[in-house]
């Protein structure tokens, strides 16, 4: 904090009558504001004017006594805001212009101790006839700067007496008290960058998305933001003071562990809330002051519901199917997609059968994505993929310590991280009977409870389910449960194999040979009549992923029709398919230009629009690629 420098007396030689013509005895003060411009100045120096009040009245309670003195406070350009004494001297003072609104700087009144000591930066003592101005040379005026943040200059405190009368303290006096309004100016400024931190701190506190808790070495809370009041659903002055044990009786044990040295971070917690336990993702931190020391901690949680939603926003990026993006240009599949559609936004459980290969988890993709549940997860679990041991910990998680080998803190199972949104049991028909008994407990109950643990989790899922069995055949076999049949088949949706759709046939390999082009980065190859006939043709018994395959394979071949028709059979259909693959406009059927515009459209929404990747992967011209885009309305 900067303080008025130690003065000296000194004298400035400003010797005017030689210099500039100007007459000593006609030197008074000019009156530099009055009026609305005076209280603009007052206004400006309230501040200085407010924090030297109680310095000034100390020194006229120490001068009480004394007669024919002034106290002067002056702003920073030695304008004159109050002015203090002897009644009569001040009267004397006024008489010489020295009023509110007078300027006392060195330039207009030569040597003189305000302005001196304004010019010259330190406390200045000018005494009778070493005032320029012959007027105040019955005068010895003592004067100080006052210094506020950062050394700015911010006025002038001034202790004029007559002449003839000396106060021994005089300079001391003066310069303590500007170094003592000094102080409380910055002081006053520090506080208030300090308050103004503290602000800060807390807006930004208060405005983050989990809640904080602030505790002693003894547990009790000392601060909490309002995010951990909403989230609790407790006041403030609720937690405020209260053990932490409170609402986490877990507390002890976390407690050793970060004393320890242990990092206590995204634990399953659970905090109490008006007699209610829910689960929290906990960090805990130590606090320590500048000498190191502990003094407490930080408590930080989120509700593991917007954990488990984080976590499946970012995890599931390949959920981009959506029924506008299936390929359905035949009859069969047109009414399966309005169908889907028009069931997709019910609670309902849906039962998607069909042969492998055939889109199931597409479909279920397209159905929450048409769902208001798209904005929450979408969690899919194969049945078959899982052992038998292991599927129940999958499904509904575990808790710390449940078996040899499980996470410290436990681990959600697909149950709690669907929760709001969408489980997909892909291949259910798979699933051991014990576990599909509990499987329908947990669909019925809406609640989960984790292995080795007792507390029941509610959980709001939409359950869809897939099979290429027949469920129906594995219900009498006794290999499947007929109550979890009629429990998850509310909605049945079967999807036919590709040989019972084959006017998709040709919209779906070019669709993938574009794909695979791209990601192989190699230019898409062509397809000649033979081949594309023997690929309508062909059964495609692996239905959808065995054209997505054999598209792969055309683009690594280069479209080498001579290899690729190794792979496909060229025998006959039966007549009424054969009919049926004709190229006629009909609602069953594609004609060229369909066929045509479905491949500019699929191709330009592979390349994001881009005309050059499409004309070079439809083997034409940017100009030819715009006249057909014209000719089908396609727009860009």
């Amino acid at each position: 904090m900067n303080k008025a420098i130690p003065g000296k007396e000194i004298i400035r030689s400003h010797d005017r009558s030689r210099q500039y013509g100007i007459d000593p005895d006609q030197v008074l003060p000019a009156i530099r504001f009055s009026g609305d411009a005076l209280e603009s100045v007052f206004r400006r120096n309230h501040g200085f004017i407010e924090h030297a009040q109680p310095i000034v009245e100390a020194l006229l309670q120490n001068l009480k006594d004394e007669k024919g003195y002034m106290l002067i406070l002056t702003d920073g350009e030695g304008i004159i805001l109050e002015v203090f004494g002897d009644p009569d001297e001040i009267e004397r003072a006024e008489n010489l212009n020295m009023r509110k609104g007078a300027g006392m700087d060195e330039d207009g009144m030569g040597t003189n101790a305000i302005g001196t000591a304004i010019h010259e930066g330190k406390t200045i003592q000018v005494k009778g006839e070493e005032h320029f101005a012959r007027a105040f040379h019955h005068w010895t005026c003592t004067a100080a700067p006052v210094f506020g943040v950062e050394g700015v200059l911010v006025g002038t405190i001034n202790l004029t007496l007559q002449k003839g009368k000396k106060h021994p303290y005089a300079m001391g006096m003066i310069q303590a008290a500007a170094i003592a309004i000094g102080d409380r100016i910055s002081g006053d400024v520090i506080q208030q960058q300090l308050y103004d931190a503290q602000q800060y701190a807390f807006s930004i506190m208060n405005h983050l998305t989990f809640g904080l808790i602030v505790m002693d070495l003894k547990g009790r809370i000392h601060w909490v933001n309002d995010t951990a009041c909403r989230t609790l659903n407790i006041r403030r002055m609720k937690l405020v003071n209260r053990d932490i044990r409170k609402i986490y009786t877990g507390w002890n044990e976390s407690q050793q562990r970060v004393d320890r040295g242990e990092e206590l971070l995204d634990q399953e917690a659970e905090l109490l809330s008006k007699g209610y336990a829910n689960r929290y993702l906990v960090n805990i931190y130590a606090i320590n002051n500048e000498a190191k020391k502990q003094i407490g901690y930080v408590l930080s949680f989120r509700p593991m519901s917007r954990m488990l939603g984080l976590i499946n926003k970012y995890s599931n990026t390949q959920l981009s199917y959506s029924f506008d993006r299936i390929i359905a240009r035949s009859k069969v599949m047109k009414d399966l997609v309005e169908y889907a559609l028009n069931v997709a936004d019910t609670p309902s459980t849906i039962l998607i059968g069909g042969e492998s290969g055939t889109g199931k988890e597409v479909f279920a993709q397209a159905i929450h994505n048409a769902s208001k549940r798209r904005e929450k997860p979408f969690v899919a679990i194969n049945c078959g993929a899982i052992s038998s041991s292991l599927i129940e910990s999958e499904l509904f998680g575990y808790e710390e310590g449940a078996f040899t080998g499980a996470s410290r803190g436990g681990k959600p199972g697909k149950f709690e991280l669907a929760d709001q949104g969408t489980l997909f049991l892909d291949e259910i028909g798979e699933m051991p009977l014990e576990m599909q008994v509990k499987l329908l407990r947990v669909i019925q109950d809406k609640q989960v409870t984790r292995i080795g643990g007792s507390v029941a989790r509610k959980v709001d899922v939409r359950i869809i389910a897939a099979t290429n069995k027949d469920l129906d055949s594995e219900v009498r076999q006794g290999n499947f449960r007929q109550d979890l049949f009629y429990r998850i088949s509310v909605i049945p949706i079967t999807l036919p194999p590709v040989r019972q759709r084959r006017m998709d046939i040709p919209v779906l390999y070019h669709f993938f040979l574009a794909q695979k082009a791209s990601r192989l980065k190699r230019p898409v190859p062509g397809t000649d009549n033979k081949l594309m006939k023997a690929l309508i043709r062909y059964d495609w018994p692996g239905n959808v992923r065995e054209i997505e395959n054999f598209a792969e394979k055309a683009v690594i071949l280069n479209g080498d029709t001579s290899l690729l028709l190794r792979d496909v059979n060229l025998g006959e259909l039966p007549p009424e398919e054969e009919k049926s693959l004709q190229w006629s406009d009909t609602d069953s059927t594609l004609t060229l230009e369909e066929i045509e515009k479905e491949a500019i459209t699929r191709y330009l929404e592979l390349f994001d629009n881009n005309i050059s990747k499409t004309a070079s992967a439809l083997g034409i011209g940017r100009n030819t690629l715009y006249l057909k885009m014209e000719k089908y309305k396609i727009q860009h």
